[in-house]
């Protein structure tokens, strides 16, 4: 989604960056609190300027109705009538309420958000298993197996038959589990799993992860104890998500502690804004952090890109430069545009003094 809105462009610097959260019966309001800022910044525009960023008002307060029959946690909009530019992107997670007027878009509100997180579940014992993927929009079923074990209990059997009675049972729970597996990486295959979601008695737990595809086993495993047949999916949605927000931190941890070993070792990274945009600005950042929220002003050039804490002309291109009030965000565009990744790391670490670091490919100075 992204990719495609960092190719937004407007030169006469009159594109509204907005994301809101969708709360039914709210949007309007939230809307025109949103706008006020921009439309008394569009009086120090030219006239089709003005004009432009005015009419652009006028349609997103419009669009409030469409917002609430929308869908989602929230939304966020690009718009330009001056550049014929309107993108209307609908977010799972709940954004923080933002407007930015610049020449390129702000995508930080958008970046930021949580993914969300793409999970198997299976819910299992010996004589049922029940399959789903889970994502932002919620539960959708795979496919429910039953296994044919007989009776619950072998009260009435004696000696051979007992066994066999048993051992039959055990191998229609076993093919119904390979079945299960079969089916689960089927749709880990089609777009893969972030993490696998097991819930079933603690007993039955181990047994089942015996019979998975060695595929499914590599992937980050969470394992709960519940009653596969009286567990809904809203409850089961519930735990999914609990699942992945502790998986997104396990990978905060990582990566914070990744850069720190790095810098520990004297391999190349930098520490603080001013840094990491030089390093930025030499294509030199494989990892970008930025930690939370965490802002700093800044410019950037609109025709090289070319970034800095401060600076009136570009060095590079002499280009007059763009002020924006957080240049981390342009950061983030520029590191993705070439090759890197970027994290925005919500758990608090070493990296909260500073703000910003990042792992580099290479020593810059």
């Amino acid at each position: 989604m992204i990719a495609g809105l960092a190719k937004l462009h407007s030169p006469g610097g009159t594109l509204i960056s907005l994301t809101v959260e969708r709360r039914p019966g709210a949007v309007r309001t939230g809307l025109s609190s949103l706008l006020r800022p921009i439309k008394e910044a569009g009086e120090a525009f030219d006239r089709d300027g003005a004009k432009s960023i005015r009419t652009d008002v006028a349609r997103i307060l419009d669009f409030a109705d469409d917002i609430e029959e929308l869908g989602g946690r929230g939304v966020a909009i690009f718009a330009s009538k001056q550049d014929d530019i309107w993108e209307v992107r609908r977010l799972e997670r709940e954004p923080i309420n933002r407007t930015h007027l610049s020449t390129r878009p702000y995508l930080r509100g958008v970046r930021v958000l949580p993914n969300p997180m793409r999970a198997g579940v299976a819910l299992v014992d010996h004589a049922a298993s029940r399959l789903w993927v889970a994502d932002g929009e919620g539960m959708h079923v795979i496919e429910k197996l039953t296994a044919d074990i007989g009776k619950s209990n072998y009260g009435g059997y004696e000696g051979y038959d007992e066994h066999t009675a048993q051992r039959r049972a055990d191998e229609a729970t076993t093919h119904m589990w390979k079945r299960a597996s079969e089916l689960l990486l089927v749709a880990h295959r089609s777009e893969p799993f972030d993490l696998l979601a097991i819930g079933a008695m603690e007993e039955t737990q181990g047994e089942f992860v015996d019979e998975l595809h060695d595929y499914l086993s590599r992937l980050p495993e969470h394992r709960f104890t519940v009653d596969p047949n009286t567990t809904s999916e809203t409850e089961l949605y519930r735990v999914v998500d609990d699942a992945a927000a502790a998986l997104r931190k396990t990978r905060d941890v990582a990566v914070i502690d990744a850069f720190l070993e790095a810098k520990g070792a004297g391999r190349p990274v930098t520490v603080g804004t001013k840094d990491s945009l030089e390093a930025i600005n030499a294509h030199a950042v494989e990892t970008l952090l930025v930690a939370g929220p965490f802002e700093r002003d800044g410019v950037r050039c609109d025709a090289c890109g070319w970034m800095s804490r401060v600076g009136e002309a570009c060095p590079l291109c002499g280009s007059d430069t763009v002020a924006e009030s957080d240049i981390l965000s342009y950061a983030m565009d520029a590191v993705t545009t070439s090759g890197g990744t970027v994290r925005q790391v919500r758990v608090a670490s070493q990296l909260d003094a500073d703000g910003a670091g990042a792992i580099l490919r290479f020593p810059i100075g």
